[in-house]
């Protein structure tokens, strides 16, 4: 074999490896830049991820100062609740008071009004019979005028008669005082438990109101 021969061998051997391993450059070349466009584009998936972990941190943060204000106004209307159960209750016991009040006020009254029915049919008995010595003491003094002589018995009569009649007047303005007083006292204190009432009842709307 000549000279040239084994050159022209060995130039193809030669240009043979070149092209194996330009072929094999390519190929890892195109491998690398794929797997680095791939790294690129993980890392900005990695990227947007961390963003959105970000985001989302910021939201359940948000949503845990949410959810303890909720808490706090859950716990705040429970406990308004409580309160103004209590305060009805004790509003409801505050009325069957009142109307107990006002039961035996009426009881009162109408005992009073039987009392007074009493006094008054007594009055006028005890008036008829002070007609009647009024009657006789007028007779008297009639007979007096005309027997001069007769024993003046008339006069104490008259006074007698006099003393009954300021005494009765007596007895009817303080009975009739008593009981304006005590007709005063009992409205004043149906009156007054009446705007106790009310102005609890506008305490506890507002109270429910501004909690609501």
């Amino acid at each position: 074999m000549g000279v040239l021969s084994r050159f022209k061998e060995f130039i193809l051997t030669r240009s043979e490896s070149f092209n194996y391993y330009k072929n094999n450059y390519e190929t890892t070349l195109s491998l690398y830049e794929n797997e680095k466009n791939n790294n690129e584009m993980l890392k900005k998936a990695l990227d947007d991820k961390e963003k959105e972990n970000k985001q989302l941190t910021i939201l359940f943060s948000d949503m845990k100062n949410e959810i303890s204000d909720l808490r706090k106004i859950n716990d705040e209307l429970f406990h308004s609740m409580i309160l103004i159960t209590d305060k009805l209750e004790n509003n409801s016991k505050v009325m069957k008071n009142v109307n107990s009040y006002v039961e035996d006020m009426n009881i009162h009254l109408m005992e009073k009004s039987i009392l007074l029915e009493n006094i008054s049919q007594e009055n006028k008995v005890f008036h008829k019979k002070i007609e009647d010595k009024w009657d006789k003491t007028l007779e008297n003094n009639s007979k007096l005028k005309q027997n001069p002589e007769i024993t003046n018995e008339n006069s104490s009569n008259e006074e007698e008669v006099i003393n009954i009649l300021n005494e009765i007047k007596r007895l009817i303005d303080r009975e009739s005082s008593l009981n304006k007083q005590q007709f005063e006292i009992a409205n004043k204190n149906i009156y007054l438990n009446k705007l106790s009432i009310e102005k609890h009842n506008d305490i506890l709307t507002q109270y429910y109101l501004k909690k609501k």
